[in-house]
C-alpha cells in the first residue's frame, strides 16, 4: 500500500481553508483515552494533518458494493473534532455496529460516505482491535426512532491509505457502477418475468383491460415488474437484488395506499372514450429500439359533468396487455361563483387558485377539497359555500381559541423561569378579550374540506411554534386534533 502522505499529495484537498482544521494532539490522546485503545499510525496522522479538511471537485467518491449493485458514494472529510467523543459514544450506545466483527467499541467512527440511487448514507469507522487493526470499514446509518434490521458492515480497506487510494472522480466511478447496475437490472428483471410471484392482470387488447379496471379495480393486479424498470429506467432506482426486485414488485402489483395518485381509487367514469396507444420512450434509453411500453389516453365526465383526461402507462408483450399505473390526470377547473376557481392535482387532489378570506376569519386561507376527481359534486360545492359564508362562527371559533390559549398560558407560561417568560413573553401576550385572538394567530389558514359537514383547520400559533392551531369542525362544533 502507498503510504498516507502520498495518497493525500495526489487529493486536490480544500487549500487556505478559513479556520484550523486539525485534531490537536491532546485532542486525539484524549479520545484514546476514551476507547481505551491507541489509534493506528495512519489515522493519527491524518487526524493530526488533515483533519476535517474538505476534498474538492468531487473527487472523493468510492465505490461500494451491496452485494452485485454498486453504489459512487462521496466522501467529503472527516468529522470535525467537536464531535469526535459524542460521535464515538453514540456509535457504541447505538445498533449500528451490532453485525460488526468484534464488539462496537473496538471500532472508531470518523467520517460518512453518501450517494447513490437509492440514496445511501453510511458510516465510516476504523478498526482499532488487535484482530484486522487499522482496517476501514462501512455500517449503514440508523436513525434515533428507526426500528429496521441493521444491515451487513462493508470491509473496505485494509488501512486508511488503502481507503484513500480508493477514491476518485464521481463521473468515473458513477459511470462504472452505471454499467455493472445496467447489466444486473437486465438479469434480475429477466429472471422474474420467467415466473412473478404476482401475476398481473392480462387482457389481449388495452381498451379491455382498462375497462377491467374502471369496473373492477379492487380486484386488478397492476404490473409489478414491469413497474419496477419503468422506476429504474426513468428514475435511475437501483435494485440490489432479486428479493429486492420481488418486494418492490408487490408493493407495485397491489398497492394498499397511494399518496401519489399513481393508482387511482375507485370512480363512476361515464362517456369514456378511448384513443390508439402511443409508444412511450424513456429519457436517454431505448431510443433505437421499441420497449414495450405505451401510453393511452382516456376521457371521461366525472362529478358533475367535469370533463377528466387521463394518460395510462401500459406494457404489451406478445399481443397480452398488462397496466403498470396512472401517469398523469388532468381535469377542468371548476369555478365556484363567490368562491373561486378550483384546481385538480392527481396528488395533491383539488385545492383553490388564490387565498380567500371566509366571512368569519381575519386571515385568508389556502383552501384545499380531499377527495377524488368527483369530490367536487353539488353536494361538497353547497358545503364549500357554506364554510365560506358562515359568519356565525366567527364568534365561536374565537371563544374556543381564546379559550384553548388562556388554558395553556396559564399552565405554560406560568410555569416558567422568570428567564423563561421574558424569553416567551411575545408568544404569550396576555390577552383579555377572544376577538384578540387573531393577534396570535399566522398570517395565512390552511382549510381542508374533508367531507361534507367537516373540515379542519390549521395555522401558525405564537404559543406552539412547532404544532400550531389545529382543529377539526363537524357539523360546526370544534374540537382539536
Amino acid at each position: 500500500m502507498p503510504s498516507i502522505q502520498n495518497v493525500i499529495s495526489r487529493l486536490p484537498y480544500e487549500k487556505n481553508p478559513y479556520a484550523p482544521f486539525q485534531y490537536e494532539t491532546e485532542t486525539i490522546e484524549e479520545l484514546e483515552a476514551l476507547t481505551g485503545i491507541g489509534f493506528p499510525e495512519d489515522f493519527r496522522w491524518y487526524l493530526s494533518n488533515v483533519g476535517w479538511l474538505d476534498i474538492r471537485d468531487r473527487q472523493g467518491f468510492i465505490l461500494v458494493a451491496d452485494g452485485d449493485y454498486l453504489s459512487a458514494l462521496e466522501f467529503t472529510a472527516a468529522d470535525n473534532a467537536v464531535f469526535a467523543a459524542s460521535n464515538y459514544r453514540n456509535f457504541v450506545k447505538g445498533r449500528e455496529g451490532d453485525t460488526l466483527p468484534g464488539t462496537s467499541a473496538d471500532y472508531f467512527p470518523f467520517a460518512q460516505i453518501k450517494g447513490g440511487n437509492p440514496y445511501v448514507t453510511m458510516r465510516l469507522l476504523v478498526a482499532l482491535g488487535d484482530d484486522d487493526r487499522g482496517s476501514i470499514w462501512a455500517v449503514h446509518t440508523i436513525g434515533h426512532f428507526d426500528t429496521h434490521d441493521t444491515r451487513p458492515p462493508v470491509r473496505l480497506a485494509d488501512d486508511l491509505s488503502g481507503f484513500l487510494a480508493q477514491l476518485g472522480a464521481e463521473t468515473e466511478l458513477t459511470q462504472i457502477a452505471d454499467k455493472n447496475n445496467d447489466a444486473l437490472f437486465d438479469r434480475l428483471l429477466a429472471a422474474y418475468q420467467v415466473d412473478p410471484p404476482i401475476e398481473p392482470t392480462l387482457a389481449g387488447n388495452p381498451v379491455s383491460l382498462l375497462n377491467t379496471f374502471f369496473e373492477a379495480p379492487a380486484s386488478f393486479v397492476f404490473d409489478g415488474g414491469r413497474n419496477v424498470e419503468f422506476q429504474y429506467r426513468c428514475y435511475a432506482q437501483g435494485v440490489a437484488n432479486a428479493e429486492a426486485f420481488a418486494r418492490k414488485a408487490e408493493a407495485f402489483a397491489r398497492p394498499e395506499k397511494d399518496p401519489a395518485g399513481l393508482f387511482p381509487r375507485p370512480l363512476n367514469r361515464r362517456d369514456i372514450r378511448f384513443r390508439e396507444p402511443e409508444a412511450f420512450g424513456f429519457p436517454l434509453r431505448f431510443e433505437k429500439r421499441d420497449n414495450g411500453f405505451r401510453v393511452l389516453t382516456v376521457q371521461s365526465r366525472v362529478g358533475d359533468d367535469h370533463a377528466l383526461s387521463e394518460v395510462f402507462l401500459l406494457h404489451e408483450d406478445g399481443g397480452n396487455w398488462t397496466l403498470l399505473r396512472r401517469h398523469n390526470a388532468v381535469i377542468d377547473e371548476v369555478r365556484i361563483k363567490g368562491v373561486g376557481t378550483f384546481a385538480f392535482d392527481a396528488t395533491y387532489k383539488w385545492k383553490l387558485k388564490k387565498k380567500m378570506i371566509p366571512a368569519w376569519s381575519e386571515r385568508p386561507a389556502v383552501w384545499h377539497v380531499d377527495g377524488n376527481e368527483d369530490a367536487l359534486d353539488a353536494a361538497r360545492i353547497a358545503f364549500i359555500k357554506e364554510v365560506v359564508d358562515c359568519s356565525d362562527f366567527k364568534a365561536a371559533f374565537e371563544v374556543y381559541v381564546f379559550q384553548l390559549y388562556t388554558k395553556r398560558r396559564h399552565h405554560e407560561f406560568e410555569a416558567m423561569t422568570e428567564d423563561e417568560k421574558r424569553e416567551w413573553a411575545d408568544s404569550y401576550p396576555e390577552i383579555t378579550l377572544p376577538a384578540d385572538i387573531w393577534r396570535l394567530l399566522g398570517k395565512t389558514l390552511q382549510i381542508h374540506i374533508e367531507e361534507n359537514g367537516r373540515f379542519h383547520l390549521r395555522t401558525d400559533a405564537t404559543w406552539d411554534p412547532e404544532h400550531g392551531l389545529d382543529i377539526a369542525v363537524e357539523d360546526w362544533r370544534i374540537r382539536e386534533r
